[in-house]
């Protein structure tokens, strides 16, 4: 059987070999990755296994770098509708995107949040309809860590943000993908 590696370099100015980041068996899928991503920032290796062991085991060991589609949930642009996105990525990818776009949003809003109680009525019932105060306080608590044993104890599937508390107000996940590996492609 023969498998398309992609080893990932290391930064500039680390000393340290290229690093396993994703495999496939497809030539499609391999075709399609060299055509996405940068190139640059990839070595591509092609080796033959032989014997069920040898495979099986290489399969198991290195799951997580496996090539897939996968979709993710976007908003499309004309019709301003969720809608999902085929992906090329690999288990890790996915897994991350999902896992860590609670922690994505908390950075990118957590110095940005101001309490909406020192503002005027007029507002305060303006950023409500935003579900802006619910946000505040939910980010206020995380950076107390007052939320760290119910996030422990459910996990990132049952945080705040990936609830909808109305419907249709999730996240973007494809650009929480393309906020982590976005710098991967061409």
């Amino acid at each position: 059987m023969t498998i398309h590696m992609f080893y990932k370099y290391p930064p500039d100015g680390f000393v340290q070999q290229p690093v396993l980041y994703a495999w496939t068996t497809d030539k499609s899928i391999r075709d399609r990755f060299m055509k996405e991503r940068d190139m640059t920032k990839f070595k591509y290796v092609k080796e033959k296994l032989s014997g069920k062991k040898e495979v099986s085991l290489f399969k198991d060991t290195y799951h997580k770098f496996y090539l897939n589609v996968f979709g993710l949930y976007t908003k499309s642009p004309i019709t301003s509708n969720k809608t999902r996105a085929s992906v090329l990525g690999t288990v890790e990818e996915e897994n991350r995107t999902i896992i860590d776009c609670d922690k994505i949003v908390f950075n990118e809003l957590k110095d940005k949040l101001i309490d909406s109680k020192i503002l005027k009525s007029k507002y305060i019932k303006a950023l409500d309809t935003l579900l802006y105060y619910k946000f505040y306080i939910y980010f206020k608590r995380q950076n107390e860590n007052e939320m760290d044993d119910w996030y422990s104890a459910y996990g990132p599937s049952k945080s705040f943000v990936n609830m909808e508390l109305i419907e249709g107000h999730g996240y973007d996940e494809l650009r929480v993908f393309l906020k982590l590996f976005g710098n991967t492609f061409k």
